[in-house]
């Protein structure tokens, strides 16, 4: 249930490592496991490195393969930079593949950026935007909503303009494919005006989102603007 949403994430998901101070050099770490963490780096860097390049070259279930062993082998290391890298990777392996397994390691990923980074962490908004894909594409739409509402927040929070920009297209997005025009309208115009302010009015980055404002506008069954829009798009010399 939503309810259950505000809490920490990390309560909704067991993780599989204990509060602690990764990767430190301070006097409470033994000689032994500053000896081990270079190697333990080495080895999820290996398998990182090649399930990057299986996906470059396509090869997804090999990646996925390697990306667990990097997990595996950065958890053993109980360094979280690393394990949410992993858990990253392995994201959009599951994106790509649909695979069932997106949303769990996702929520993970989210559990691990709160626990060891903050609630209003950059990674907290990685984490979150990924997790908000991973309820779209599972068809988890009430959820997906909430989620990527607080990854926008967040975004919003952090003054993260490509954030902001990602988390209201993708909304804008899903307002049009469900015919919720009068939402994508006003999430559109929201982010419209954050462009505006950011690139310009007349920017190039501005005039790409006119076709959506169309788009929209027919949704909506407002023909004359829709006409006069496509009208100020068919004079536009940007238009190929």
């Amino acid at each position: 249930p939503l309810s259950l949403l505000s809490r920490p994430y990390s309560i909704l998901v067991k993780v599989s490592f204990p509060h602690a101070r990764y990767d430190s050099d301070e006097s409470s770490t033994s000689s032994r496991q500053i000896h081990l963490l270079p190697g333990r780096k080495r080895m999820w860097q290996k398998f990182y490195d090649v399930a990057k390049r299986q996906i470059e070259g396509g090869k997804l279930k090999k990646a996925e393969s390697q990306a667990i062993k990097a997990l595996e082998a950065a958890e053993a290391g109980k360094a979280p930079e690393r394990i949410l890298k992993s858990l990253y990777l392995l994201c959009d392996i599951y994106a790509d593949t649909k695979n069932p397994l997106a949303v769990e390691t996702a929520r993970k990923a989210v559990a691990v950026a709160e626990e060891h980074y903050g609630a209003d962490s950059e990674d907290m908004y990685a984490a979150l935007d990924r997790l908000a894909a991973s309820l779209l594409s599972e068809g988890t739409i009430e959820e997906f909503q909430y989620t990527q509402m607080k990854a926008l927040e967040l975004a919003e929070k952090q003054d993260n303009y490509l954030g902001q920009v990602r988390a209201l297209d993708k909304l804008v997005g899903f307002y049009i494919s469900t015919s919720t025009f009068e939402k994508a309208e006003t999430i559109f115009l929201k982010l419209l005006d954050l462009i505006k302010k950011y690139d310009g009015a007349d920017s190039n980055s501005a005039f790409e989102e006119v076709p959506t404002y169309y788009k929209i506008l027919c949704g909506l069954g407002r023909t004359e603007e829709a006409a006069a829009l496509k009208e100020i798009l068919s004079n536009d010399s940007r238009v190929a």
